[in-house]
């Protein structure tokens, strides 16, 4: 499984558990905007000892939206429900 397949999969489910640990992530903001360098839609995901730099807009964004922008999970820690 992708490491982005909760974010990509357009659909009211969250993504499977991941962890992130130890890594540095550039945003790239030269060359990408109204981006985030991490995001996460996944349930019980860890996320430690990352370093985010040069992030258009979030370094790490936990988000219950899905890569369409509109589609929004119904289970989640996150949020649940419209905006």
């Amino acid at each position: 499984m992708s490491l982005f397949a909760g974010w990509l999969r357009v659909n009211h489910q969250p993504g499977s558990p991941v962890r992130v640990a130890h890594l540095s992530l550039d945003g790239n903001r030269a060359r990408n905007t109204n981006t985030s360098a991490l995001v996460i839609r996944s349930w019980m995901t860890v996320v430690e000892d990352i370093l985010v730099s040069n992030a258009p807009v979030d370094g790490i964004r936990v988000s219950n939206v899905a890569s369409d922008g509109k589609t929004m999970l119904t289970t989640s820690q996150v949020g649940v429900g419209k905006r």
